[in-house]
């Protein structure tokens, strides 16, 4: 499924990138290639990451401009009005907490500082290639393997189960038994990684949706999380127990059926 979803980021990639620097050519843009660029920049991220990008694009869009137009008439020197704008920019970008729109922001600056173009064709150009790159993007991301992510979220969610019956079985066998060595502390090692894996998986096939019922996976995978918190207390708790009372084989008999 990783290999899977790396091919499909890389075609939607190389397709968009292309389709955005033919169409900004195709209307004569200045600096067509941007379009790509942008289209790139903003494929790296699921669906509902897109929109809430695509937003704060173009409102650091206008921002970047006035800027522009501020700083950049000061110095007549390219290169010392831009590292003088790229200051400004950045740190709008951190105050604004939308530090994902710098590397655009930059682009469309290093534009306007290499021509000193502050007309209305110019400012007009940058919106075109910004439109372009972020709606290209946006259609790009619609094509999704929708189907394989659930198959995928299904399989791991089969692990899940199997691997919580291992370790419940285990917690009986240390009760009823009380083994010198023991593989539980590794597995729930594992598992713990795992499920940290499966609930980013979990989000990424949420956020790419954009429905709220496919949660349905983040608060599984969440849930067993805690619940593996609950084991490991458990277990550790077993483990200062020299002699284990009578009782302790009602527990195991409860402990069997849960697994």
């Amino acid at each position: 499924m990783k290999v899977k979803k790396a091919m499909l980021l890389s075609l939607r990639i190389g397709l968009g990138s292309a389709a955005a620097i033919f169409l900004a050519d195709f209307l004569h843009l200045e600096s067509a290639a941007a379009a790509g660029t942008i289209t790139l920049l903003t494929l790296l991220t699921t669906r509902v990451q897109t929109i809430r990008l695509i937003i704060n694009r173009f409102l650091t869009f206008a921002g970047t401009i006035a800027l522009c137009l501020v700083i950049l008439p000061l110095w007549e020197s390219q290169l010392f009005s831009f590292a003088v704008l790229l200051v400004f920019i950045v740190a709008m970008c951190e105050l604004c907490h939308v530090q994902n729109t710098l590397s655009v922001n930059a682009l469309i600056a290093m534009h306007l500082a290499i021509t000193h173009g502050f007309t209305g064709p110019m400012i007009v150009n940058e919106f075109c290639l910004l439109c372009i790159g972020v709606v290209i993007a946006y259609i790009m991301n619609m094509f999704q393997d929708y189907k394989g992510m659930e198959r995928d979220l299904e399989t791991k969610v089969q692990q899940t189960e199997e691997a919580f019956t291992r370790l419940l079985l285990e917690v009986v066998r240390y009760i009823e038994e009380k083994p010198e060595n023991t593989e539980i502390w590794e597995e729930m090692g594992r598992l713990e990684s795992d499920l940290f894996d499966f609930v980013n998986d979990a989000r990424h096939y949420q956020e790419n949706r954009l429905h709220t019922r496919e949660g349905v996976y983040v608060q599984y995978f969440q849930m067993r999380e805690q619940q593996l918190s609950v084991v490991h207390a458990l277990h550790y708790q077993l483990r200062h127990i020299r002699t284990m009372p009578d009782q302790s084989v009602i527990i195991g008999e409860f402990i069997r059926e849960l697994a």
